[in-house]
């Protein structure tokens, strides 16, 4: 499956500034799975080697259809409704990120917590009062969540609640130590394993989502109702919980 936005020759490709073309390339992929399927059901022998995929391949292919018609059906949902904007692909940058967001679809599983993100910051950024500046945020938010995993979002979204008053229920926002955090977080998460948790910290320091940590053995943290979150992270958390 290949997404392009320049060749107007190939046919196969979907053009980014065409409504049509964007509706129908989301409510192809069930129907060409339905077909692939029904050909591997066929008597053995009858497909060419290089055709027969595995198992993995089959699942893998049947979970992207999926969701670029599940894509496609909130976009017209949403369009008709009035709540992004009817020519929402029609500037450079929503075009921009209408194929990354259909990029990460294509690669391999989507992940299914980073594919609610990338897509509610989609929504966010072709929203009908979205602005030019908020086009430019949704899309390096979208290059953002694609260097996370579903455990980062999900830390992300637990102090995002607390922050908000949201989830304040047994949570001390005054803690300074980072094991404290860590289990709050973890139980708020619900998996109640802490060591997800400390895995994701470093990474999520690093792109400048979470406060760094204080003390030569890293023990401490910055108190605040905001619960490590930093600007960018609690920015993060509103676009990626808006279309929740």
């Amino acid at each position: 499956m290949k997404l392009d936005k320049t060749n107007k020759n190939n046919s196969s490709l979907i053009k980014l500034d065409s409504p049509e073309d964007i509706r129908n390339f989301l409510e192809k992929p069930t129907v060409a799975i339905a077909e692939f399927l029904t050909g591997l059901l066929a008597p053995k022998g009858t497909w060419p080697a290089p055709y027969v995929l595995s198992a993995g391949k089959v699942v893998q292919a049947t979970i992207k259809g999926k969701l670029f018609k599940q894509l496609g059906k909130e976009i017209n949902k949403y369009r008709e409704e009035g709540k992004i904007k009817e020519d929402y692909f029609a500037t450079h940058k929503n075009q921009a990120s209408l194929l990354e967001l259909l990029q990460f679809i294509d690669n391999d599983i989507p992940d299914e917590e980073i594919f609610k993100a990338m897509k509610s910051i989609f929504f966010t950024g072709v929203a009908s009062d979205a602005d030019a500046r908020q086009e430019e945020v949704a899309y390096q938010f979208l290059l953002l969540c694609k260097k996370l995993n579903s455990m980062d979002i999900l830390i992300l979204k637990a102090c995002y609640g607390i922050f908000i008053g949201k989830d304040l229920e047994g949570v001390n926002t005054g803690i300074t130590n980072f094991g404290d955090w860590v289990s709050t977080v973890s139980e708020k998460i619900g998996y109640d394993l802490p060591e997800l948790v400390s895995a994701s910290d470093p990474k999520l320091v690093e792109l400048g989502l979470l406060s760094a940590r204080a003390h030569s053995d890293q023990s401490g943290i910055r108190a605040g109702k905001e619960f490590r979150l930093t600007k960018l992270g609690i920015k993060l958390c509103e676009f990626i919980t808006r279309w929740e």
